[in-house]
């Protein structure tokens, strides 16, 4: 899978028609670009890979992974259906959206490790 953060942005305009205020303090809303190859290596066969608000954590600026729900109700609410990155993603698929996560932090690392990942993962500072 390639995966490319095209932007970050800290307390973006929430549009989605029952937005609420984080929960945390923050909205941290990531865009996202993804693509997967046509060939799926054995381990994933009849899998599909999740692009959801749960893989991502947050590493605020005093180093440690903040221990807070990011994938809220106003997470979720924030964007409008149209703007989402899709939650799944399947051989052979290229998707961009975003990705809204609620946070204490205008400032940090994002980071994304699936939960079926075994090895590093990605990260972004913002």
């Amino acid at each position: 899978m390639q995966l490319q953060i095209t932007g970050i942005e800290v307390d973006g305009e929430c549009t989605g028609e029952v937005a609420e205020p984080p929960e945390n303090g923050h909205s941290l809303t990531i865009s996202v670009s993804a693509a997967t190859s046509s060939e799926w290596p054995a381990e994933l066969q009849g899998m599909l890979i999740d692009l959801g608000a749960y893989d991502f954590s947050i590493i605020g600026p005093d180093g440690l992974t903040e221990n807070a729900d990011h994938d809220t109700f106003a997470a979720f609410a924030c964007l409008p259906d149209r703007e989402l990155l899709p939650a799944k993603l399947g051989p052979g698929e290229q998707v961009v959206g975003k990705i809204v996560l609620d946070t204490a932090n205008t400032s940090g690392v994002v980071v994304y490790r699936p939960s079926y990942a075994y090895g590093p993962a990605w990260e972004w500072a913002f």
